[in-house]
């Protein structure tokens, strides 16, 4: 059983690192609704999610991860590039 939380919010999510990322303004939308129709909490889960998978590592277990990125369905108007594995 895990301890009582004295506060409410968003639970810890362990030792991580930040990666500052800056894309081009327009594109903000396309990425932010991408994470919504998936189910992602924050932008920031998201991306995570993405860079592990497409290199091969575990997605963090704090990520909500609804499921394989390949059986999502795709989001109307947009295109997602085939992405290449590093190596």
């Amino acid at each position: 059983m895990e301890p009582r939380r004295a506060k409410p919010g968003t639970r810890p999510k362990g030792e991580r690192k930040a990666i500052t990322v800056r894309t081009p303004a327009d594109h903000h939308r396309i990425f932010d609704e991408a994470r919504q129709q998936l189910g992602y909490a924050s932008l920031s889960d998201y991306v995570a999610a993405l860079l592990a998978e497409h290199h091969g590592l575990p997605v963090p277990p704090y990520v909500h991860r609804p499921g394989p990125l390949h059986e999502q369905p795709a989001i109307p108007g947009t295109r997602v590039p085939e992405l290449r594995k590093a190596g």
